[in-house]
């Protein structure tokens, strides 16, 4: 029986290889090219800034305030800053700007917004700005008067260096910590709509068995069979989770010819889709036991919750960060269709990784089980007719 199962499979292959190879491989394979390639910035850890458009409006036209716009207009503040003629904020340095800094150690400047563009942030940001060049400002001027004040020198020059290295020096240390596991746009992408290979596969399975009992008789036939339903169809459960291996294989070996994904851990990589490829076996299983118009339902929540919460389309965190769907996120079967393939990517995989997978495959056989049994047991006690 299993010889002759698998040589059913190896025909059915053979015969569908072309459909297989594109909805199996081109499909997911292609989709996630584009969209890596398209969602890149979210995997960079680059944040793209639009600069702020100013107004600089000079009614002291004194040493000071010329400072301040060359300030704006220095090349690192143009990454932040753009300075127009009519921008969204306006700055107006007022008269008497420079005396009130000489003499009362004041930095008096009005900001406000002139255009719809312009935003409560943008104001903050310009304000912070603001706030930290006259510190500078009005501290350099307090030092310069108090080594002004000393006779000797060298003694002035010396106190003016340490009081200004004094206040610049950073007490904080900040330190980037870099990930020993880069999750590039690539990588994610390639094990993501990897889900589609197995999800697909399962939503056809569960169509074409539909199809099946509709036109044919097929189920009938077997049914008479002098063969044990349940090795039967346990052995057709394989059959279905060595074809999933074959091109979930293929798949990942045609990203590692293109040096794109799938370069590390290739072993854990093998151990991973073997385990989700048997799940999705059991869960095929399940699913042609029961009512087909429930098992096409179900097939199609699990697609279509993977392909919004799952990843397939972007990660959820970042696409959706404080909406509503990031907290819908939690509904998803990452835990049987990702988690592993993840886990291989960390090289952290273990027994627990794979213990969602052990639930599901016994629930799965349980209940099929029952379904089985009870079926055969109406079918032996009802009265059937074979149709000649």
């Amino acid at each position: 029986m299993i010889i002759a199962t698998l040589k059913q499979f190896y025909s059915t292959i053979k015969k569908n290889f072309a459909s297989y190879f594109f909805t199996f491989l081109v499909m997911p394979i292609g989709l996630s090219l584009l969209l890596s390639n398209a969602n890149t910035s979210l995997f960079s850890g680059e944040i793209e800034i639009n600069p702020l458009s100013i107004t600089i409006k000079d009614k002291d036209n004194s040493e000071y305030s010329k400072l301040l716009e060359k300030i704006f207009k220095d090349k690192e503040m143009k990454k932040f800053f753009k300075v127009e003629d009519k921008g969204d904020h306006l700055i107006t340095i007022p008269e008497e700007f420079e005396n009130e800094i000489l003499e009362n150690g004041k930095f008096n400047i009005t900001i406000e917004t002139i255009e719809d563009n312009s935003s409560i942030y943008g104001l903050e940001t310009i304000e912070s700005i603001l706030n930290s060049v006259g510190k500078g400002i009005v501290k350099s001027i307090e030092n310069n008067k108090i080594s002004e004040s000393l006779s000797e020198v060298n003694l002035k020059a010396q106190v003016f260096n340490d009081l200004t290295q004094m206040q610049n020096t950073v007490f904080l240390e900040n330190k980037k910590i870099e990930s020993s596991s880069k999750l590039t746009s690539q990588s994610f992408y390639a094990m993501t709509l990897m889900q589609f290979l197995f999800l697909n596969y399962l939503l056809s399975a569960v169509v074409s068995s539909k199809k099946l009992s509709e036109t044919t008789a097929l189920f009938q036939r077997i049914d008479m069979l002098p063969v044990n339903k349940i090795k039967y169809k346990l052995v057709d459960t394989l059959g279905d989770s060595f074809i999933l291996v074959l091109f979930a294989l293929i798949y990942m070996l045609i990203y590692r010819i293109l040096a794109k994904a799938f370069m590390e851990n290739f072993g854990m990589y093998i151990l991973s889709i073997l385990v989700i490829s048997i799940t999705v076996g059991f869960i095929i299983f399940l699913l042609n036991n029961i009512k087909k118009e429930v098992a096409m339902i179900l097939a199609n929540i699990a697609m279509y919750l993977q392909l919004v919460f799952g990843g397939m389309i972007g990660p959820v965190d970042k696409l959706f960060s404080g909406t509503i769907m990031e907290k819908l996120s939690n509904i998803n079967l990452n835990v049987i269709f990702l988690d592993p393939l993840m886990s291989a990517f960390n090289n952290n995989i273990s027994l627990k990784t794979f213990i969602p997978h052990i639930i599901v495959i016994i629930i799965c056989i349980i209940i099929s089980l029952i379904i089985i049994t009870i079926k055969e047991k109406e079918r032996i006690g009802g009265n059937y007719e074979i149709i000649k």
